[in-house]
C-alpha cells in the first residue's frame, strides 16, 4: 500500500499498521542542497517515521554516495539517517547508484541530458568520468528480492562514462542506431529509450 505524506509533519502519516516500510522519501536535487529543509526532510523526517511506526521493519532507500570519502550535505544526510534506521537489528539500508527511468525530473546527467536533446535546454557535460547508474524498475526487484534482509547492502549497477551517455541519448533522440553496442552497453540502451517512450506518454 503505497502512502504519502510530509515527513516533518506526523500528523500527515496515515493511522495504519504496516509491517514493513519502504521509505524512498528525500530531499534529492541540489537546488535543496543548502536549505535547511535537506536536513529536516531527510534526517529529521526519518526520525518522525521511525517514531511514528515503532514496531514496523523499516526498509531505507540510502545511497551509494555515502561511500565516497568526501560527503555532500546530501549524501551527510542520508549517512546521518542510517544510523537512526540501524538502532533497530531488523531493519534494513540500501545503497543504491544513480537510479534513473522514465519520468525522472531530477536535476541529475540524464533527465538533463533528455531535456538538452528534446526541448533544447542547456546540459554541458564537464567531464568523462565513469559512473555507476540502476534503472528504476531493477531497483524495485531489487527491494522485492531481499525484503527479509536487514543491515546495509549494495546492488551493483551498470558502470559507463558521461560522454557515452550523451551519445546513447542524443542517438535515442534523433532516431539515430547505436552501432557496436557490447551487450551490457545494448541493455543500458534500451533503458534509455523506455525512458523517451515513457516521457512521451505523460
Amino acid at each position: 500500500v503505497a502512502f504519502t505524506g510530509d515527513l516533518r509533519d506526523k500528523r500527515t502519516f496515515p493511522s495504519d499498521i504496516f509491517d514493513v516500510i519502504i521509505h524512498l522519501g528525500a530531499r534529492v536535487d541540489k537546488r535543496f542542497w543548502e536549505s535547511d529543509d535537506l536536513y529536516k526532510v531527510n534526517v529529521e523526517g526519518t526520525a518522525n517515521l521511525l517514531v511514528q511506526y515503532p514496531d514496523s521493519k523499516v526498509i531505507y532507500i540510502s545511497s551509494a554516495d555515502v561511500e565516497r570519502e568526501i560527503l555532500s550535505r546530501y549524501a551527510s544526510t542520508k549517512k546521518e539517517t542510517e544510523g537512526l534506521v540501524l538502532v533497530s537489528p531488523i531493519n534494513l539500508v540500501i545503497r543504491p547508484p544513480s537510479v534513473f527511468g522514465p519520468g525522472d525530473k531530477h536535476d541529475k546527467l540524464i533527465p538533463r541530458l533528455f531535456r538538452k536533446y528534446r526541448e533544447g535546454a542547456d546540459c554541458k557535460v564537464l567531464n568523462n568520468d565513469e559512473n555507476e547508474h540502476m534503472y528504476v524498475e531493477d531497483l524495485a526487484k531489487y527491494i522485492v528480492s531481499n525484503i527479509d534482509k536487514h543491515g546495509i547492502i549494495r546492488p551493483n549497477g551498470f558502470r559507463i562514462r558521461n560522454l557515452h551517455i550523451e551519445t546513447m541519448i542524443s542517438a535515442i533522440c534523433h532516431g539515430e542506431e547505436m552501432p557496436e553496442l557490447k551487450s551490457g552497453e545494448q541493455e543500458f540502451f534500451l533503458f534509455l529509450e523506455r525512458c523517451l517512450a515513457g516521457d512521451r506518454s505523460t
